[in-house]
C-alpha cells in the first residue's frame, strides 16, 4: 500500500498516452517519462518520483455564469454612481 504513492501514474513527470476511441480518448497503460526519457508502464516504481499537483478547475458553464453576473453587477454600480452624481 505504501508503494502505491510512488507509482508513475501519480508522477508529475509522466506524460500519459491516449488512444482515440469512438466518442472520446481512452487512457493507455503507458506514457513518456520526462525524467528518464523513456516509455514507462504507469504502474512501475521510480526513485525520482514527484507527486503531480491536483488541478483545480472551474467548469466553463460556471465561469460564463460568473462573468454574466459580474457584468450585471457592474451595470448596477454604474447606475447607482450616476444617481449619486445627479443628486449633487
Amino acid at each position: 500500500m505504501e508503494n502505491d504513492n510512488i507509482r508513475c501514474y501519480a508522477c508529475k513527470r509522466l506524460l500519459r498516452y491516449y488512444i482515440k476511441g469512438k466518442t472520446n480518448f481512452e487512457k493507455t497503460k503507458f506514457g513518456w517519462c520526462r525524467e528518464h526519457n523513456n516509455i514507462v508502464d504507469i504502474h512501475s516504481l521510480c526513485d525520482s518520483f514527484e507527486r503531480r499537483e491536483k488541478r483545480k478547475r472551474i467548469d466553463g458553464i460556471i465561469q460564463n455564469t460568473l462573468n454574466v453576473l459580474l457584468d450585471e453587477i457592474t451595470a448596477i454600480r454604474q447606475l447607482i454612481e450616476e444617481d449619486e452624481n445627479e443628486e449633487l
